[in-house]
């Protein structure tokens, strides 16, 4: 340059300098002079859309989780309703159980008798076995919660787990967004290039809507929880009231057994009851059959004594006396017209057994106050009496009546 310029000089003395340096240091400036920056804000976004579809896909596993989660939880609510209801049905099966053992108790103390059906027994028995039955499924139900509900636990933690994931996911965006704004600010401080411009704004929306899903993902996380955490607390309360259901089961158990036992305790003492009842009838009867039984067969002894008594002191002085004046040689017409007649020897004897006949009936009212009282000590002949009133009646029977003309 400066030796064609010195050529050039020499030949015409006139010197003149060309600049040959860019006009502008950088593009940036060249912008700047002639308008300004203008950011351009493509249409389609295939790496964002790219990242959304991906985070989409992650969405739509979680409502999935949250559905079938929902559904698990629907099921596990029917079964606690199932088994409410079979609580309630097993609570007004005991009241009626309760009722009808009062009523047979009430009964029994109202007429006195032994309750020894067996139907009834039988029924009681079945109705006992029936409770028991209850109680073993209402324990079972209550083991299946249980289950359920460590089950429900376990997806707690898993969510609690995603949750805690989706925070620190959250709080690394969170980071990188800051850092995307900082370097924002330096760019623009810096007067960075276009494209360097473009790509921190692309990074910028990209992590403002990645925050926005992990909020909403984290929102509806802890919604979740929250439901379920509810639900755990109902399944919790149900548990005690099935527990507390349980244990009112068991003491209604224990009831009926000693109401069992009572009730065959209150058998045996009726039976005994009965049986000492009948014992003192059956005493009774014999004493009274005894008493009527040595009674007839004293006055068949009493007549029979009386028949073959001999004649006493007065008897036998009446008959001389009677002989004496039938033997009188003196007397009226009637005692001669007597002494007239033919007697023959069978009206004699029957007028001996006429005066012998009032005599005994004399004896016999006078007697009869003296075997009232003896009749107190005789117990023990009771069973010979009846042997000694047929002895009377055979020889009754076999005495010969004498017919004497």
């Amino acid at each position: 340059m400066d030796e064609s310029q010195v050529v050039y000089g020499a030949k015409s003395d006139v010197r003149a300098e060309i600049d040959m340096s860019a006009p502008f240091e950088s593009v940036k400036e060249a912008v700047c002079r002639f308008g300004g920056v203008g950011y351009w804000k493509p249409s389609n976004k295939p790496f964002e859309n790219e990242q959304h579809e991906v985070e989409e896909i992650t969405i739509d596993k979680l409502e999935e989780q949250a559905t079938q989660l929902e559904n698990d939880l629907i099921l596990k609510k029917k079964e606690a309703l199932d088994l409410l209801e079979e609580l309630e049905s097993t609570r007004t099966f005991v009241e009626d159980l309760k009722m009808e053992i009062r009523k047979e108790i009430s009964e029994e103390d109202k007429e006195n008798i032994g309750y020894t059906k067996e139907g009834k027994s039988v029924k009681f028995v079945e109705d006992f076995l029936q409770a028991e039955r209850d109680l073993s499924r209402t324990t079972k139900g209550i083991s299946r919660i249980r289950a359920s509900m460590e089950i429900f636990n376990k997806k707690l933690e898993r969510t609690r787990e995603r949750l805690k994931q989706n925070s620190l996911k959250m709080s690394s965006v969170e980071e990188r967004l800051s850092q995307t704004t900082q370097k924002l600010r330096d760019s623009k401080d810096s007067n960075m290039d276009e494209e360097d411009g473009n790509e921190i704004l692309k990074e910028l929306q990209i992590l403002n809507s990645e925050a926005e899903e992990f909020k909403k993902m984290g929102e509806a996380a802890k919604a979740e929880i929250l439901r379920t955490i509810s639900k755990i607390e109902r399944r919790t309360a149900k548990i005690r009231t099935a527990e507390s259901k349980g244990k009112i089961l068991k003491q209604v158990k224990e009831a009926t057994e000693e109401i069992k036992n009572t009730k065959f305790a209150l058998e045996e003492a009726l039976n005994s009851m009965e049986a000492a009842k009948r014992e003192e009838a059956a005493e009774k009867w014999g004493w009274e059959y005894g008493k009527n039984m040595e009674y007839r067969t004293q006055k068949l002894v009493g007549h029979g004594a009386a028949a073959a008594a001999p004649p006493s002191i007065g008897q036998i002085l009446s008959r001389k006396l009677f002989l004496q004046e039938e033997l009188m040689p003196s007397g009226t017409v009637a005692e001669k017209g007597f002494l007239k007649g033919k007697v023959s020897l069978a009206q004699m004897l029957g007028k001996q057994n006429r005066d012998v006949s009032n005599c005994v009936r004399v004896e016999w009212r006078g007697s009869d106050r003296n075997q009232s009282s003896r009749k107190r000590k005789k117990s023990g002949m009771a069973a010979r009496l009846p042997f000694l009133g047929k002895q009377n009646d055979n020889q009754k029977r076999k005495k010969p009546t004498p017919i004497l003309k």
